[in-house]
């Protein structure tokens, strides 16, 4: 065979592999133009609405099988809604067991937190060349002073509000001053109904009571210690580093007597087991800057 000839077939051969990488394109064009139609389609209500009452009874399938994939998770106290106090001396793991909490439910129900206290490091975004924070950082004045709410937590977007040491939002020691009641009055009427708007409020503090008030609109107080154990995964698998890492909290939750004002009952001992936070993302010490505004005593 002459190399005319060979020249010929390679020709032949490159038109066949251009007409099908042009009939292929096309049809990929048209898989997508119609996919965007069946986009616009099924996204339009009434048609939505006609599909719902058409498929009965096989859309029964898929209803349970979203009903069953709710429930892969094992339901925790922490996710009743309600005000709930986490108690417990310094160190024993307050603020790290909400932050797991509110990783948890950000992760379940994709939305974050109202958080008071930074104890969230951001995270860095290498594609786009930033740093974010999942959870929102307020100040309780924000909502709660001058004897009146001043804007509505956004319930549509946050799961809930954090009320990171807060014996040093309201003092009960101080209950009988103006002060204390223009801050605590607007946010006790908001407790009280705050199942019908955001939800859940968790406080710490490592008092072992609060305003009688708040102790009986606790749906559960709390008190923790936390556990620490060797990081053995990030050992083997990760770093290599010997390090030490938070395993969990064993958890005393107590429900408030209603014949006393104080008197806590326990309801429940249990442990909960740290499969959700990322502590690296977490700062241990988020409450240290709190007083760099005041100038050092010589």
């Amino acid at each position: 065979m002459t190399y005319r000839q060979r020249d010929m077939i390679a020709m032949k051969i490159d038109a066949f592999y251009e007409k099908v990488y042009l009939a292929l394109n096309h049809t990929l064009v048209k898989i997508y133009q119609i996919s965007l139609n069946y986009k616009s389609w099924i996204l339009s209500d009434e048609i939505y609405k006609a599909f719902r009452h058409l498929s009965y009874p096989w859309h029964w399938v898929i209803i349970w099988m979203w009903m069953i994939s709710t429930k892969n998770y094992e339901r925790i106290l922490f996710d009743e809604e309600g005000f709930q106090i986490i108690s417990g001396n310094t160190g024993s793991g307050k603020t790290s067991l909400t932050y797991a909490i509110i990783e948890r439910d950000r992760m379940l129900n994709h939305k974050p937190w109202y958080i008071n206290s930074p104890f969230e490091k951001p995270r860095e975004d290498l594609d786009r060349g930033i740093k974010f924070l999942y959870h929102k950082l307020y100040n309780f004045s924000d909502f709660w002073s001058n004897w009146k709410m001043h804007a509505l937590p956004n319930h549509k977007r946050y799961g809930g509000i954090v009320i990171d040491e807060m014996h040093r939002e309201l003092d009960y020691r101080m209950t009988m001053t103006r002060e204390y009641k223009s801050k605590f009055n607007p946010f006790r009427d908001y407790a009280v109904v705050v199942r019908h708007y955001i939800k859940k409020i968790i406080a710490t503090t490592q008092m072992e009571r609060v305003d009688k008030q708040l102790m009986q609109l606790a749906k559960y107080f709390h008190v923790v210690r936390i556990n620490i154990g060797f990081d053995y995964e990030d050992w083997l698998v990760e770093t290599g580093a010997f390090r030490f890492k938070i395993l969990g909290w064993y958890v005393d939750s107590y429900t408030i007597n209603a014949l006393s004002d104080t008197d806590k009952v326990l309801y429940k001992t249990w442990y909960f087991k740290n499969d959700w936070a990322d502590f690296d993302y977490y700062d241990t010490y988020s409450m240290s800057g709190a007083y760099d505004h005041l100038p050092l005593a010589r």
